[in-house]
């Protein structure tokens, strides 16, 4: 039998993380634990693949310490748990904002790993998309095999850059290069505020600095502020559907082919 009230407060903690739609409602929306859209890249699939592998590795980071705390109180044969040993939702939840950064970064990361892919596959219809009026040294550019890895190297570089220019600098080069607006104006603001996050979160140790004041105007954070998140998973939600929204156009613009291999079995369904 469930201690009350700890696993109310356990889900309450879960119902933050994941956002106030939960698991299910990410079903019916079809976001992440359904199948992809059909003609999705296979850019696309692969940053919904590891963007759901993400929403239930976080979502288990609560429920095993759940899991964990009735096996204890179970085989010690009793309904509350020995004070003497170590309750273990006391511990997911003082890690609680540590699981939320990290979904955040993740799911940033997932997102530029996509457009990187995505431009990659664009140039190869449109290469002269890539010109552009930086120099490089004769010797860095024979240090490449081939052409090919010269081309990947260069387009991560490229959007690693802009990222860190922030999202205006991403939306302009897929804009004016490609003619592809990252996001319409409904997203473009979730998009801008999450990038920023994840800035502020791998390069200040989660400190707001004038940067993100300055990319961020609406915020609620002064400079000097410790940045928190309290909507990771609803905004992992909005990344993905921007990247959904993304994959169509690019693939009715440039004729991007679909993925040629099948979604593999998603370990909610096994369970």
């Amino acid at each position: 039998m469930r201690r009350p009230g700890r696993a109310t407060k356990l889900n309450a903690m879960r119902d933050e993380l994941l956002g106030a739609d939960t698991h299910a409602a990410m079903h019916r929306r079809a976001v992440f634990c359904a199948d992809p859209p059909a003609g999705s890249s296979d850019a696309a699939i692969e940053f919904l693949e590891r963007g759901h592998d993400l929403v239930h590795f976080v979502g288990m980071f609560f429920l095993v310490p759940e899991r964990l705390d009735e096996t204890l109180r179970t085989l010690l044969g009793g309904e509350q748990h020995p004070a003497e040993l170590i309750r273990y939702t006391d511990v997911a939840e003082h890690y609680r904002s540590l699981a939320l950064e990290l979904v955040v970064i993740r799911s940033v990361d997932l997102y530029l790993t996509y457009l990187a892919q995505l431009m990659r596959t664009v140039l190869e219809a449109e290469p002269r998309a890539l010109r552009s009026h930086a120099t490089r040294e004769l010797d860095w550019i024979l240090s490449h095999a081939t052409m090919e890895e010269l081309t990947r190297h260069l387009i991560d570089e490229e959007v690693q850059r802009l990222s860190l220019a922030g999202f205006a600098a991403l939306d302009s080069a897929f804009s004016e290069r490609l003619g592809l607006p990252l996001a319409g104006s409904g997203e473009r603001g979730v998009l801008q505020e999450t990038i920023e996050m994840r800035n502020v979160l791998v390069h200040e140790h989660a400190i707001v600095s004038d940067t993100y004041v300055r990319r961020v105007p609406w915020t609620n954070f002064s400079v000097g502020d410790r940045l928190t998140v309290d909507d990771a998973n609803a905004r992992n939600v909005r990344v993905a559907e921007a990247v959904l929204d993304l994959d169509l156009r690019a693939r009715t613009k440039f004729l991007v082919p679909s993925a040629n291999r099948p979604s593999p079995p998603r370990m909610c369904h096994r369970l």
